[in-house]
């Protein structure tokens, strides 16, 4: 359970990372 929750809070964390990268470009673009 706890090594799975690790591997989930580390998948977490590159998605929000995904996310706010696509969040930066998409202001530039539309700016």
């Amino acid at each position: 359970m706890w090594q799975m929750n690790r591997k989930y809070s580390k998948l977490n964390y590159q998605w929000s990372k995904q996310a706010c990268n696509n969040i930066f470009v998409y202001e530039r673009i539309t700016k």
